[in-house]
This record gives C-alpha cells, structure tokens and sequence, in this order.
C-alpha cells in the first residue's frame, strides 16, 4: 500500500495521537518520544527545504520521528476498543530516543511494536485480543492462536529474535494455544538499505529477510505449531514535489505460511479475509488526515 504522507498529515495524526492517548490516561512529559517527534516536524515544516544531502542527520531523524507519530496515531485509534493489558505497554513504548540507533534498551520500541500489532489485528476486524503471552492472544474461528510480535534491527539478529518467537509459541501449547504466528518488523533492518541504496534495493531486502525467516523456522523443531509469519515495514521515501521534496508511505507486508495441514489453512483462510479488511481502514484512517 502506498500513500504520500507530509508534515500536514503527521501533525494532525499526532494532535489526534496525543488527545487520544491523554484520555486513556497516558502521561506524556514534553520529552517524551510523541511529542519530541512531533516538534521536530514542526521545526521541518518551518523550513523552505529539507536537503536530504547536506543535512542528512537531521533528515534521518525527521524520517523516524514521522515513523513514531504514524505508528502512535494507528495505535490510538483501536485502544480504546480493546480491553486492559496494554496499558503498562504503552507506558513503556513512550521512552526511548528519537532514533533507534541511540535507544539504550530495546523496550520501548518492542512495546511500541506489540501495540501496534494489537491495533492492527483491531483494525482487521477481530474482536477477541488479548494481551498475554506469547505476546498477544486472539482468536480465529473456534481457537486462540498466539502471536510473538518480535522487532529485527539487522540480518545478524534475525535467528535470534525467530528462535525467540518460536520458543515463546512452543511455552504456549501447554496453556491451550495450540497454534503461534510470527509477527516481525524490520524497520530497522532496512532502514539502512533504503538511505543507502534506493528505495528497490531496501523492497529486496525486505522479501529476502521474509524468505530467510520461512526457511529458519522450517528448519527448527516445533514448527508445526507455527503455521505463518507475517513480516511487516514502513518506508518511507523522499519524493520530489512542487515544493521541494515530500515523503511517500509505503506499508510492506509479506505473509509466510509454512504448513500446508488442513488447521493451519483454516486459520491462514480466516486470516486473508481479515488482511482485505485491514487495507481497507488504513486507508480510511490515512486519508482522513
């Protein structure tokens, strides 16, 4: 899905990203993440143009804090229609720096990353959620199925944070989850590609980090209860425009389903019928900004 974000749509996604979070009684002190980026996209807005050449690390930095305010406004939007667990989560998600690279922990972006999975599985038109272990419980047709929402910062990491996930799923069945999806993003791990190489070079990694994670978990003990793993992206992409430069939004998305037995199609079924409906408010939610 792709989309042309500019600093009008994020500074209204993060006016309604504050309101909504404020109501659910989340503190934000002024330096905190949200607003730190919101402001930096104030200070850009402010400036005739943003030369991604000379002034590469602000223009870096612009890109994640735009990355932050979309993914908090997506999160604001479906919490307050799904019940409790969250909200230590969220208060965890509010830390970190304004970029990945110089976060000292983990936590807050991995918080920040579960939310965002439980407000898109929200948004896909699935009511039964819960915030529990793997990470995030919810149920299609008659069974709960976990998912281990995970975030992969390089390629180096990829085999620790899948064998992670799986050992998550496998600690499940014994509690009645009988089934753990894979949920992972990397961002992070082709951020890189994309400043670096273009815009096509960072897609190719994408598919080629989603095909490693198949051919791993294929590969491990266990893997039938893992029936699939979605791995998921934001890039976004400096744009020439009448004024300058703007941001395109593109959303990757790649399912891998593992297993061909008659349980897991039922659900990887439920679940493709769900991914149509998610497209469809996305696009709402954007374009009404």
């Amino acid at each position: 899905m792709q989309f042309v974000w500019s600093d009008q749509n994020a500074l209204r996604a993060g006016r309604i990203a504050i309101s909504r979070l404020t109501e659910l009684g989340i503190h934000m002190p002024s330096g905190s993440r949200l607003p730190a980026a919101i402001a930096r996209i104030e200070r850009a807005k402010a400036r005739p143009i943003v030369n991604i050449i000379d002034d590469a690390d602000f223009a870096y930095r612009l890109v994640q804090s735009h990355r932050t305010v979309l993914e908090f406004y997506v999160i604001s939007t479906a919490l307050h229609a799904i019940p409790g667990g969250w909200h230590d989560r969220l208060a965890l998600a509010m830390g970190g720096e304004d970029i990945p690279d110089e976060d000292r922990s983990s936590m807050p972006r991995d918080a920040q990353f579960e939310l965002l999975i439980i407000s898109l599985v929200h948004h896909a038109g699935i009511l039964d959620i819960e915030a529990a272990e793997p990470d995030i419980r919810v149920k299609a047709g008659d069974k709960w199925i976990g998912i281990a929402a995970k975030r992969v910062t390089s390629r180096a990491k990829l085999r620790k944070r899948l064998s992670h996930a799986s050992n998550q799923i496998q600690r499940q069945y014994e509690s009645g989850v009988e089934f753990g999806l894979i949920a992972i993003n990397v961002d992070a791990a082709i951020d890189f590609v994309s400043h670096e190489l273009g815009i096509a070079r960072a897609r190719a990694e994408f598919n080629s980090i989603a095909k490693a994670s198949e051919e791993f978990i294929q590969s491990r003990p266990g893997k039938e209860r893992v029936p699939g793993i979605q791995t998921f992206s934001t890039l976004f992409d400096w744009q020439p425009s009448g004024v300058g430069l703007a941001l395109g939004l593109e959303f990757l998305t790649h399912s891998r389903w593992t297993l061909p037995e008659s349980e897991a199609s039922q659900i990887q079924r439920f679940l493709a019928g769900r991914g149509h409906h998610l497209e469809r408010k996305l696009g709402h939610l954007l374009a009404t900004l």
